[in-house]
């Protein structure tokens, strides 16, 4: 759901509209929750409690007229005009046209709450990767890869095969793992172009991270 923010100061009878305005259009309301808010509206308005007949003729005529308008703001209209906030004479019956009035000196003042309004969407969450679609990922590159280069491995897929025991001590013995390690470090050391390139092999970090990726190059190539 998105936040609303008020950009500029509004009264307090306009702050209400800020809430009416995250309800749901009248258009898609069901005709008992319309008929439910008018009798609100009706309460509101002071007027003779019309007939039943009369009575759904207005819920007709205000789901017919007034669908772009929130459920909540037909009951945000009415409370105003009991506050006398809106400039409406005073009515005896609850008729359609009592009903247009009202909501049309409304829609002013739910135009100037709208401009005063900052939608603030919330932020997407970056969609997880699973396990499953790390390890995929990884032996479909190395697959199709045409260069075979280590480097371009996911080091995430080593620490997934060995939490699942698929890569142990057992496979990856000492030895092996220092023999690992003295082919990166010269590999890397064949590769130096400058001293960033010097100090990125004084990163235990870096280092271990490429050790990661020459084990799981291994590992695909059924040589460990």
């Amino acid at each position: 759901m998105p936040n609303l923010r008020v950009s500029n100061a509004l009264e307090k009878h306009e702050l209400k509209v800020i809430d009416a305005l995250q309800t749901m259009s009248v258009g898609r309301c069901s005709r008992i929750e319309v008929k439910e808010h008018l009798k609100t509206c009706l309460h509101f308005s002071g007027c003779t409690i019309p007939t039943p007949e009369e009575f759904e003729f207005m819920v007709t005529f205000v789901i017919d007229n007034y669908k772009r308008f929130c459920l909540k703001e037909l009951g945000c209209a009415f409370e105003m005009y009991a506050l006398n906030k809106l400039d409406v004479d005073k009515a005896i019956k609850f008729t359609p046209k009592f009903v247009g009035e009202v909501l049309s000196a409304y829609e002013k003042i739910a135009i100037k709450v709208r401009r005063s309004v900052v939608v603030e969407l919330p932020e997407p969450k970056p969609r997880e990767v699973s396990e499953e679609e790390i390890l995929a990922l990884n032996q479909e590159f190395w697959a199709d890869s045409k260069s075979k280069d280590f480097r371009f491995l996911n080091a995430k897929a080593f620490d997934i095969l060995w939490k699942r025991k698929q890569l142990n001590v057992t496979i990856l013995t000492k030895d092996k793992a220092n023999s690992i390690k003295s082919k990166v470090l010269a590999f890397y050391r064949t590769r130096l172009q400058n001293k960033e390139d010097e100090e990125r092999l004084t990163s235990e970090d870096f280092v271990r991270d490429q050790c990661k990726k020459y084990t799981l190059m291994l590992f695909y190539n059924n040589q460990l």
